[in-house]
């Protein structure tokens, strides 16, 4: 790209192979996602097994040669039942004395975001210039948020 600064003209390079660089690395990425995808199935294979050897062994844990100690850790999942809705668990939750502090007031940062960007594509479609995101929400709320812009790099075709 050339630029006109005067007198002189001044020539801007992209450095291609920093672009390829880049490049590599994602797919590295890319590889190294899908390996440890493949790797927690196998490792959430052997889980079911070990467990069964465990109780059938009336053992807590097992300790390898190496060093390593595999053991038994019991967990607790909390999660809403079939056909209950969110603002139905919220409300008998607030509704009990000693579980009223689990519920917590809160707003969609994603959903927040998603306007924010139908309301830039609604002023591009209107020809109007871009703008600062956080100016498109109105100011009582402008003043409660944090809004920026990040730009970043994305490759395709990887």
């Amino acid at each position: 790209m050339n630029e006109d600064n005067g007198d002189q003209a001044v020539v801007h390079t992209m450095n291609i192979t920093r672009c390829k660089e880049l490049v590599d690395l994602e797919r590295d990425k890319a590889a190294l996602k899908k390996r440890l995808k493949d790797v927690e199935k196998k490792i959430k294979a052997k889980h079911g097994p070990i467990l069964a050897d465990l109780l059938r062994c009336g053992m807590k844990n097992v300790s390898l040669e190496d060093g390593t100690t595999l053991y038994k850790k019991r967990g607790i999942f909390c999660g809403k039942a079939e056909g209950v809705s969110m603002p139905e668990i919220c409300a008998a939750l607030t509704g009990c004395e000693e579980l009223a502090w689990a519920v917590e007031e809160t707003y969609g940062v994603a959903k927040l975001k998603e306007w924010l960007g139908e309301k830039e594509t609604e002023r591009a479609s209107a020809g109007e210039l871009p703008c600062d995101p956080s100016m498109l929400l109105p100011e009582s709320i402008r003043k409660l948020l944090k809004v920026s812009e990040v730009t970043s790099i994305v490759v395709l075709g990887k």
